[in-house]
């Protein structure tokens, strides 16, 4: 019997991995997960408490770096164990999953430009200098530079990476989803608004939202859940905000939610509200257009991808606008019923079934 080849995939994020979680992580897991019915596959993650090396449905999972403090400094820790992990562990490709803050690693130093391939889910450095005021995206275009192969989820990643590294051959490739089937999907709606995410309140706008919720409050009485886990101090930063805004008692927190929970509190929901400040494509918005859900978010440049015609899209960090276009529609039945219906149509096209097939079509030319 032949060998099978060998891919490895390095991610600091993993599903289980209780800082983070996130939408990344689930396509990186999906993706692993399709490669080894034809592949050896190899998935390095960072470590968090509790983890340990282990086989999951084919996939052997390593998890290196420190556990002892936290997300933040267990990321410092695993991308400076990544290198020399690269040097021992042999491979036929090697897929680099960037996860900010840093939007590259030195795997391509180690192993040769040919044989690494770029997991671009977020180009983090703009939003990184935003937030710490340090140059994050000046060391990222220099990062940029060590590889020859990229995949991204959206042109306008493709168009940053190029600016940075003209020679780089980009690929485009979404992220994808299960498509819940039409007779599924025959759920009572709630008059509630989810956020579903990390919890990370600056990058992820949960300041913005909590700030439109009090207004929608005075207006329409529906529920807030906010679903999601995030470090113990984000998780402290959002009660507090949470108590500032007089919102005790009208705010469900769920923690993180994950299977038929999760899935039930997409159908369930009405409105789901991505208030992000900075984002690529995200796996809450494809999944809250599978689950037949209007959508809610600010108009920036990360959710261009999203057509108007069935996005409720605010003006740039308007909470009041925000407040305004989700009031509008929970008058309009008919309205929220078209929206509902063209995004579960636009969504099609990202099934993991189709994605998959990109995927394929990529990754044979590149493995030798």
């Amino acid at each position: 019997m032949e060998n099978k080849k060998r891919i490895i995939i390095s991610s600091y994020d993993d599903v289980k991995n209780p800082y983070y979680g996130g939408g990344g992580a689930v396509a990186v897991n999906k993706l692993a997960n399709f490669l080894s019915k034809n592949y050896e596959v190899l998935l390095i993650t960072g470590k968090y408490r509790g983890s340990k090396n282990e086989i999951i449905e084919g996939v052997k999972y390593k998890r290196i770096g420190s556990d002892i403090f936290g997300g933040k400094i267990g990321h410092l820790f695993y991308l400076i164990t990544l290198p020399f992990e690269s040097l021992k562990e042999k491979c036929d490709l090697w897929i680099d999953s960037f996860t900010p803050p840093f939007s590259f690693s030195l795997v391509p130093l180690i192993k040769g430009k040919n044989g690494v391939v770029a997991l671009v889910h977020m180009l983090s450095g703009k939003d990184m200098r935003r937030k710490y005021k340090i140059p994050f995206d000046v060391v990222e275009r220099f990062g940029l530079k060590l590889y020859k192969y990229f995949v991204v989820l959206t042109d306008s990643s493709k168009k940053e990476i190029l600016k940075a590294n003209p020679r780089a051959k980009v690929f485009i490739i979404p992220n994808g989803i299960d498509m819940e089937n039409r007779k599924d999907l025959s759920v009572k709606k709630r008059h509630q608004i989810l956020f579903m995410g990390r919890v990370e309140v600056n990058q992820k706008g949960l300041d913005l939202l909590l700030s439109a919720y009090k207004k929608i409050i005075k207006k329409i009485d529906w529920d807030l859940v906010i679903a999601g886990g995030g470090a113990a101090n984000e998780l402290e930063h959002l009660v507090s905000l949470i108590e500032t805004n007089n919102l005790n008692g009208m705010v469900k927190l769920t923690g993180h939610v994950s299977g038929k929970t999760k899935t039930k509190l997409l159908k369930e929901s009405s409105i789901v509200v991505i208030p992000s400040r900075f984002e690529t494509l995200s796996l809450t918005a494809l999944e809250a257009l599978a689950a037949k859900t209007v959508l809610c978010t600010f108009d920036i440049e990360g959710f261009k991808w999203l057509p108007q015609k069935f996005t409720l899209k605010a003006m740039k960090f308007d909470v009041e606008d925000m407040a305004s276009k989700i009031v509008s529609i929970v008058g309009d039945s008919v309205r929220m019923k078209k929206y509902e219906e063209d995004g579960y149509k636009f969504v099609q096209k990202y099934s993991w079934t189709n994605i998959f097939l990109k995927y394929e079509s990529v990754l044979k030319n590149l493995i030798k």
